[in-house]
């Protein structure tokens, strides 16, 4: 009977949280923690205010978790070289260092940070449990914090896949980003024309948030059916160097380039 119940206490405790990413919108509970290389110092997580902190909970024999791996290391290649994001894997099992900096890296392709020790960690983001059941019922969970401290992606004991590993790095990017997501920008407004005696005149309007490029199309006629890109520009001033006589219409389509 003791044996079934045990089984039956580890079962709950793996199956999805009932309690629904309860630290989303909170401060993300401060550690420090030893990275499981010996160079390095020690890992504060209140030293990355300003930047963006992903966590990859694990306990280091725990098999859902090193299924999780590749996705993580997905995650960490995908911002690869920004200094804005930070990539961390924390054991909550307290597995020796030698193993996970050696074994468990090589299994998986890991090459993002970990730190160790971190089962106290587990316990105050609700990744592992407090002692009262056996620790390898629990140690599996992501979290994404932004540059304030606040957790803005939370899931824990969850089946993790290519689904949660693109909301994780879209929830990334629009931190990042605040355009990020933005697929309609706002008309730029009227273009005003500015004489610049007999070399040309300018073109100003309203710049537009989140506007990367601006199109100007221009039409001689004012019928916009033979009307023709006339030129691109980042800025919301263009000179045209054309004689006075040669003003047209012109009308300006903010646009929104991204990297990925």
């Amino acid at each position: 009977m003791k044996l079934a119940a045990l089984i039956l206490t580890c079962m709950l405790l793996s199956a999805p949280s009932l309690r629904a990413w309860p630290f989303v919108g909170m401060t993300a509970p401060d550690f420090i923690l030893d990275q499981s290389t010996s160079g390095p110092d020690s890992i504060r997580l209140s030293d990355m205010l300003g930047e963006v902190v992903y966590l990859s909970f694990f306990g280091y024999t725990c098999s859902v978790c090193m299924a999780d791996a590749p996705l993580s290391e997905a995650i960490y290649d995908y911002f690869a070289g920004n200094p804005a994001v930070n990539t961390y894997g924390i054991d909550v099992w307290n597995g020796p260092a030698a193993y996970i900096n050696g074994p468990w890296r090589t299994t998986w392709g890991i090459s993002y940070p970990i730190l160790i020790n971190g089962r106290t960690t587990g316990v105050a983001y609700d990744m592992e449990n407090n002692g009262t059941v056996p620790a390898d019922c629990e140690g599996r969970g992501h979290l994404v914090i932004d540059q304030q401290g606040i957790v803005q992606y939370y899931a824990n004991y969850d089946a993790f896949g290519e689904t949660e590993r693109d909301e994780i790095i879209t929830t990334i990017e629009s931190l990042l980003d605040p355009c990020f997501g933005i697929s309609e920008l706002d008309a730029p407004g009227a273009v005003l024309l500015v004489p610049l005696g007999e070399t040309g005149y300018q073109l100003w309007w309203q710049a537009v948030d989140c506007a990367t490029q601006y199109r100007i199309m221009k039409s001689v006629t004012g019928d916009w059916a033979d009307g023709f890109l006339f030129a691109i520009t980042d800025s919301a001033v263009y000179t045209v160097a054309q004689p006075a006589e040669n003003y047209a219409i012109y009308s300006i389509i903010a646009e929104r380039q991204t990297e990925h």
